[in-house]
């Protein structure tokens, strides 16, 4: 196993080295050849090779933040909420006042159903980087799934003034005026995110949130 062990880390690292020679990395940061290795591989949904590359990087530096919160967004990519929230709260313990570090918990706990937890998330994320419109957004989630559909609607109205251009703000908005009582202007909010965003129906409803019923708990799924 030990041999294994080397034998991957010594093959990691040639790749590290040829990927900092492409890129014109300095010798002396190889750690961040492979965060922008495994970065690569995020937007082909390749979630395994990157889970692979980022677990080498904290091979070589167990306190390499960065690595453990991609290593997070990966699994959740993955459906695997339990290790992205063990693996966002270690990049919490390594670099505390990153609003993003906590924001991506709060929306990975939201899907688990973790909903007190992640309303402390997303209000520390918000005390860091107050009037981020992602946030904003995952906060107005946990209020939804929690019932809270005045706090739901404050919050995802804040973000829609900040990006009016987000189907998922306008979705979420739609939903908590709907379950507050306003039809109509529902109605348009729902479906100007649907212009915007033609599958946004589907991904609320992997979170657990559709029009006309109440929100249920997830334990799976992505952001956006």
């Amino acid at each position: 196993m030990a041999r294994r062990l080397l034998a991957q880390v010594l093959l990691a690292l040639v790749s590290a080295v040829t990927i900092g020679v492409t890129m014109g990395v300095a010798e002396g940061r190889l750690l961040f050849a492979f965060n922008d290795q495994s970065n690569a591989y995020q937007p082909r949904a390749d979630n395994d090779r990157a889970i692979q590359e980022y677990g080498l990087a904290i091979l070589l530096d167990p306190q390499n933040a960065p690595a453990f919160y991609n290593r997070g967004i990966a699994y959740a990519e993955k459906g695997d909420l339990t290790r992205a929230i063990e693996n966002f709260s270690r990049a919490i313990q390594l670099a505390s006042t990153h609003a993003d570090y906590w924001n991506s918990r709060c929306w990975a706990r939201a899907l688990a159903g973790q909903l007190d937890a992640a309303l402390v998330d997303c209000s520390e994320s918000l005390r860091l980087h107050p009037n981020d419109a992602n946030t904003l957004d995952s906060r107005g989630l946990v209020h939804l799934k929690s019932g809270r559909f005045s706090d739901a609607l404050r919050d995802y109205d804040a973000a829609v003034r900040l990006n009016a251009r987000d189907g998922s703000h306008l979705y979420g908005r739609g939903i908590a005026k709907q379950k507050s009582g306003d039809g109509a202007s529902a109605a348009a909010d729902v479906a100007a995110a649907k212009t915007l965003d033609q599958g946004i129906e589907g991904k609320f409803k992997r979170y657990g949130v559709t029009p006309g019923t109440s929100p249920t708990p997830t334990t799976s799924g992505t952001r956006r």
